[in-house]
C-alpha cells in the first residue's frame, strides 16, 4: 500500500522468520502471549494491528533473546518469473519462491554458524 493508495493489496511480499535457542522457547512463548495480552490482540499479527500496536510489539520483540530474518519483494519487479508462473497458482508460486529465499536465507546462516552441529 502507498499514502497514494492506502487501501488494496500491498505492493510487497514481506516474511519472516527467527532463530531461537530451544533453551528459550517456553519463556520466549509466554512473553509473546503476555505482550499480545497488553494490546489486547487476538492474534499478533500486523494485518489485524493498528501501527501502534505494531510499535509496541517491535519495541518488545527487540527485546527477546531471538536473532530475524526477513524478505521483502516488491512485487512488481519478478519480471519474466512472472510469465513461467502464469495461471491459477501464480499468487501460490510467488509466495513459495520468497519463502524458498526466506529459507535459504536462514540455512545459509545456520550452516555458516553450523548451528545444531
Amino acid at each position: 500500500m502507498t499514502h497514494d493508495n492506502p487501501f488494496g493489496a500491498s505492493s510487497y511480499l514481506t516474511m519472516g522468520a527467527v532463530l531461537v535457542p530451544s533453551i528459550n522457547l517456553p519463556k520466549i512463548r509466554k512473553d509473546l502471549e503476555l505482550m499480545r495480552g497488553k494490546i489486547d490482540a487476538k492474534e499478533l499479527h500486523c494485518t489485524d494491528l493498528s501501527h501502534g500496536q505494531v510499535a509496541f510489539c517491535a519495541r518488545e520483540v527487540k527485546k527477546l533473546r531471538m536473532l530475524a530474518f526477513g524478505v521483502i519483494s516488491k512485487k512488481s519487479t519478478i519480471g519474466d518469473y512472472r510469465k513461467s508462473i502464469e495461471g491459477e497458482k501464480q499468487a501460490q508460486d510467488y509466495y513459495n519462491k520468497c519463502a524458498q529465499y526466506l529459507f535459504e536465507l536462514v540455512g545459509a546462516y545456520v550452516g555458516k554458524k553450523e548451528l545444531g552441529a
